[in-house]
């Protein structure tokens, strides 16, 4: 469903708290993962060329996104269409953002599901693993 997640940010000195709508993971799905999750931090960096003598390389922004990989088992074909419902119609194929409680800390965060595999789903008797590779939006 959708709620609020207040967030505040920091311009010119000045702070503004702001709540933002968000779409959160469906209370009908786990949450809690089957195996460890894995946590893979994305490039930050850019490399450039230059005229004159070796290239740069500079990070990119202090704003980290973390790769997180995790497992979690459906165990009836109603879950199986609410994910698939979730993604493929709430989140657009997962274009947007949805807010969850991050596996291993427990906070609230806002993921995305990779654009390039975001899931893989398998039969296991008569469940369902539901393997996701999200992004921690920083």
């Amino acid at each position: 469903g959708q709620g609020r997640l207040s967030r505040s940010w920091h311009f010119a000195g000045v702070e503004a708290n702001m709540t933002v709508f968000t779409t959160w993971w469906p209370g009908s799905l786990p949450q809690c993962r089957l195996r460890g999750v894995q946590r893979t931090p994305l490039s930050n960096t850019i490399a450039f060329g230059t005229e004159v003598g070796p290239g740069k390389t500079r990070r990119r922004s202090t704003a980290r996104v973390k790769r997180v990989t995790m497992s979690v088992k459906l165990e009836t074909v109603a879950q199986v269409a609410t994910f698939e419902s979730f993604f493929e119609d709430t989140l657009k194929d997962g274009a947007l953002t949805f807010a969850m409680n991050d596996p291993t800390d427990r906070s609230t965060q806002t993921w995305r599901f990779d654009q390039q595999a975001p899931y893989t789903l398998s039969e296991q008797g008569t469940a369902y693993i539901l393997a996701m590779n999200l992004d921690r939006q920083p």
